[in-house]
């Protein structure tokens, strides 16, 4: 049996029998009690979608109870990132996968039934660590931020067991192999369908399942186990927000879109966008600019960038807002919509009007005409923009409208507090 499959196994076949000594008591964890956090990469800096999300749970659960975090690193940046939350007094356990290592877990995995992305956070050493760290601890609780690391978790005697699946991975690569070709399409529509097995079978391992919107459980098969799965949002913190600033160098009107550019859906959406609709729309608008921003462009990216037909490639920037704060409209021409998209959230939060591609609007609950403008053909972007840019009155409602949606759904505090929930819960240990 391949390195680390046992335990990868036990992930799949949700075996409890053996989890507690005293199986069958109610047992109240109490109001503060010892958390193990294992997520999939290092929860800071929050520079990106999950990394955002996985910062604000570790931020509020510290505030409230005693939390040992546990990551793979495979960077220097992460290495860096331990290191700063280590002097700033976090609990930490961290274990180096080299890219050898991961390799050849990806080939393990790849010769098996197990997803590839199981194997890919895979490490045998720091599955030891987190045993002993559990048997020394005496964890109350065990919160697991991304399905791709339930395998750690699966077979520790700790009373409850959160898993936060955030989106489902099985429903985001089915859509890489619909908007991806052979052989990677392949690949793709493999990897969806042992996430699906994988995940239905998550369920009945652990005590509580978090999703990060209705369209997303919505589309999860719980087959009977209901109870256990609850909706947990994303937030914004409207404070930190910086007050508006004028952006250097920056040319107006302008759109812009922003996040990280080496992540599939984000590279999708942009090079559709200019591909497209970007003619179509400066053929309407000469003076328009869009601004990509975001770090690690890919070479196809870095190809769009073309200052004489008001293309802006930007790569990292210490801050997005002055772009966000220098835009006409934001744009969000995400196909592969999963999840919630939080760029779309801090555009609404900077007061940036948006056009969103539908899947995308439903992921965060918005209203299109309220809270943004929606668009999936090019026809449509290129009518949506144009209204932003020409009728003040609706950029204006769109705005307002916006940040009240942000004010009312997505404060983090109060999303969060589903924690409180789930952990004053008594725990039927079997």
């Amino acid at each position: 049996m391949c390195e680390g499959a046992e335990y990868l196994e036990k992930a799949a076949t949700a075996c409890h029998q053996d989890r507690w000594a005293a199986c069958g008591q109610d047992v109240p964890l109490g109001e503060k009690v010892k958390l193990l956090f294992i997520a999939h990469r290092v929860p800071f800096p929050p520079n990106k979608g999950d990394k955002i999300r996985s910062f604000h749970e570790l931020q509020y659960l510290r505030k409230k109870h005693n939390v040992h975090v546990a990551v793979p690193v495979d960077n220097d940046d992460d290495r860096s990132a331990v290191r700063e939350l280590t002097s700033l007094g976090y609990a930490m356990t961290a274990q180096d996968i080299s890219t050898t290592s991961r390799w050849v877990n990806l080939m393990k995995s790849a010769c098996s039934s197990r997803p590839l992305s199981v194997g890919a956070f895979w490490s045998s050493e720091l599955k030891a660590k987190i045993d002993t760290l559990a048997a020394r601890e005496q964890f109350d609780a065990a919160i697991v931020f991304s399905s791709s690391m339930a395998a750690y978790a699966i077979d520790l005697k700790i009373p409850m067991r959160i898993i936060d699946f955030c989106d489902l991975d099985s429903a985001k690569f089915a859509q890489y192999a619909e908007y991806t070709s052979a052989p990677k399409s392949w690949i793709f529509a493999i990897e969806s369908r042992r996430l699906r097995h994988y995940e239905k079978r998550l369920v009945s391992s652990f005590d509580h399942i978090l999703l990060i919107s209705p369209e997303e459980k919505r589309l999860f098969d719980v087959n009977g186990y209901e109870d256990k799965v609850k909706v947990m949002s994303n937030g914004v913190t409207l404070a930190a927000m910086p007050k508006k600033v004028s952006a250097p160098d920056i040319m107006t009107p302008n759109i812009v879109f922003t996040g990280v550019m080496d992540y599939l859906p984000n590279v999708d959406g942009v090079c559709w966008f200019v591909d497209h609709v970007w003619k179509m729309l400066r053929r309407a608008r000469p003076d328009l600019s869009f601004y990509i921003v975001g770090k690690n462009p890919v070479d196809a990216v870095q190809e769009l960038h073309s200052p004489s037909d008001g293309v802006f490639v930007t790569g990292f920037v210490p801050e997005v807002a002055p772009y966000l704060f220098s835009a006409g409209a934001f744009v969000a021409p995400i196909r592969i919509a999963r999840g919630m998209q939080t760029k779309i959230l801090e555009a609404m939060a900077h007061g940036v009007p948006v056009i969103s591609s539908r899947g995308s609007a439903r992921g965060i609950g918005a209203t299109p005409a309220q809270e943004l403008l929606v668009a999936d053909t090019p026809e449509e972007f290129v009518s949506q923009i144009l209204t932003l840019l020409t009728d003040r009155g609706t950029a204006g409602r769109l705005r307002e409208n916006a940040l009240n949606f942000i004010r009312q759904k997505f404060d983090w505090d109060r999303n969060l507090a589903v924690f409180d929930e789930l952990l004053a819960m008594p725990h039927t240990m079997a």
